[in-house]
């Protein structure tokens, strides 16, 4: 049997083939493009697209592997969050740079809620909206969130804006959730009542088994008081709960506070740094600061002064 060729490189033999990047599914196919879609589309092809993700998310079929595609150059601003509700539906950014689709999260939401089982996130770009926007998440995932993987997309602060954190992790042990190959940026240039009672961070880990792998964090075009006060911390604000394994791993962090660090040892995940990088360029970090490894495992992870320049590696904890 050959294959049937269709306009705009969709192609069919026995299961859809988009594109050239060989994206295989048994489930249904969606297309996304704000500018040139419409939600009274079929949304079956790049000619017919749906306007809005949270429209294509709805008409997906649970746990049959439908896939939506963002189409190049798609973009909305969200003040609901969009809702990952179904299970095993996957969605794929087409294009790159300033072409892949990108979301302006302006209000104090959760930008993408991530509920459903088996999601698939990638090359998508997330960016805050508003000086307002203090209390919003780009991303939270939550709930029974099993296999939930971000891929190759970009979490930014942008110029102006402030925010606590851009993405938050709560579940249950066993719910696996990754975050590979991902950007996150803080490029804040305002100063903003802080709230003391909360710890500014990039990625806040509550519970849940969490894989941090190859994604980097850059802090350093931030105002110095408008600083994560980590990249990264793992760890409950309460305590008989199952916190999980966090596995964090060939990360390079670029910041003028912490890197990675847990929460107080009754509240902590098992939590391993392996082969990362943290670099700071401001004065305001000491070498030791940078990696906070109490309560976790360390393996080949450098810190890179301000001053001397020299790799220094921080030395495994002990139990």
């Amino acid at each position: 049997m050959g294959l049937t060729n269709f306009p705009k490189g969709v192609t069919s033999f026995g299961m859809p083939i988009i594109g050239s990047g060989g994206h295989f599914t048994t489930g249904n196919v969606f297309f996304v493009h704000y500018t040139n879609g419409s939600d009274g589309n079929d949304g079956a092809g790049p000619t017919t697209p749906f306007k809005t993700l949270d429209w294509a998310i709805g008409k997906c079929t649970a746990s049959q592997g439908d896939t939506i595609f963002l189409m190049e150059g798609h973009a909305e601003t969200i003040t609901t969050p969009v809702y990952f509700d179904v299970a095993g539906v996957t969605v794929i950014g087409l294009g790159s740079g300033d072409a892949r689709p990108t979301f302006t999260v302006n209000a104090a939401i959760n930008g993408f809620l991530v509920t459903g089982t088996s999601v698939l996130i990638n090359n998508i770009k997330l960016v805050t909206g508003g000086s307002s926007t203090i209390a919003t998440k780009l991303f939270a995932v939550t709930g029974a969130h099993g296999l939930c993987t971000f891929s190759n997309c970009h979490f930014q602060v942008a110029a102006g804006h402030k925010m606590y954190h851009l993405g938050y992790i709560l579940g249950a042990k066993g719910k696996m959730v990754t975050i590979k190959d991902c950007l996150f940026e803080n490029l804040s240039t305002v100063t903003i009542a802080v709230n003391t009672t909360v710890q500014h961070t990039a990625l806040l880990i509550r519970t849940g088994d969490v894989d941090v792998i190859g994604c980097r964090f850059i802090d350093m075009g931030a105002q110095k008081k408008n600083k994560w006060a980590q990249c990264i911390m793992a760890g409950s604000t309460g305590t008989g709960e199952d916190l999980g394994n966090v596995n964090i791993q060939e990360c390079v962090f670029t910041c003028r506070g912490v890197a990675v660090t847990n929460r107080a040892a009754a509240v902590s995940p098992r939590t391993s740094i392996i082969r990362c990088q943290g670099i700071s360029t401001s004065s305001n970090t000491a070498v030791a600061n940078i990696f906070l490894v109490t309560y976790a495992n360390v393996i080949d992870s450098y810190a890179l002064g301000a001053v001397n320049k020299r790799a220094k590696m921080v030395p495994a904890a002990t139990e």
